[in-house]
């Protein structure tokens, strides 16, 4: 999808958080197609970050504040500029691989420490300020986007959905425990699973793609009219 920019309209951010499988990449997917700006995955810049460690042979578990300094350093480069988020590590693409196994498995033991966070929540700030700056909006996804990344996004979501809705969503190669474990792990150092004053929360546990997208666009529109075709 290319993406133009709206000069004539003011800028649009819409924030959503939400734990595994509680369909907020796909419900951002549609959300941004619609409202014809960026969709920005920040949860794959843990799994860069992730595949970075591996790759490089650097520890996960911030030995010596390690990690972070990883964090900071390691050479990323996003680019929202066909509608979705495609991750480069040193000028490999590497968006296919952020979704293998072994990623999955290594996010969170990068992503639960809070020096780590803080340099990403940075980072995922300045990619959502060039998007509003180059598109006029995003659409970001992401772990604490509601709440730490972008508090005063216009639109704040958080999606929910019980436990065996989750588990009939996980992919094959995750199960229900696992799925659980990094919600779990990213708990700690995150109070992502709460509503937050300013953010609306939809349960998504009966609802298919399109109802649950259908509705957070209309409350998108509801809080922001001038974005209605």
């Amino acid at each position: 999808m290319e993406i133009q920019p709206r000069p004539t309209r003011a800028c649009l951010v819409v924030a959503v958080d939400g734990g595994v499988a509680t369909g907020k990449s796909s419900v951002c997917s549609v959300l941004a197609q619609r409202l014809r700006v960026p969709y920005f995955n920040a949860g794959l810049l843990y799994r860069a970050l992730a595949l970075w460690c591996l790759d490089e042979h650097l520890t996960l578990d911030n030995a010596d504040n390690a990690t972070a300094i990883a964090a900071q350093s390691f050479p990323i480069l996003v680019s929202l500029d066909n509608g979705c988020t495609a991750v480069s590590l040193a000028d490999r693409d590497v968006s296919d691989q952020l979704e293998l196994a072994e990623i999955t498995a290594a996010v969170s033991r990068v992503s639960r420490h809070p020096e780590v966070r803080e340099v990403m929540n940075t980072r995922q700030r300045e990619i959502v300020e060039q998007a509003v700056s180059t598109f006029n909006g995003v659409v970001i996804d992401g772990r604490d986007a509601t709440t730490v990344v972008v508090p005063n996004a216009d639109v704040k979501v958080l999606l929910v959905a019980n436990p065996a809705a989750r588990a009939s969503r996980v992919s094959a190669g995750e199960g229900e425990a696992e799925a659980a474990a990094r919600d779990a792990a990213d708990a700690v150092v995150s109070d992502f699973l709460c509503p937050q004053s300013g953010v609306a929360a939809f349960d998504t546990s009966d609802l298919g793609i399109d109802e649950i997208s259908s509705r957070v666009l209309a409350h998108v529109l509801e809080n922001r009219p001038d974005w209605k075709d």
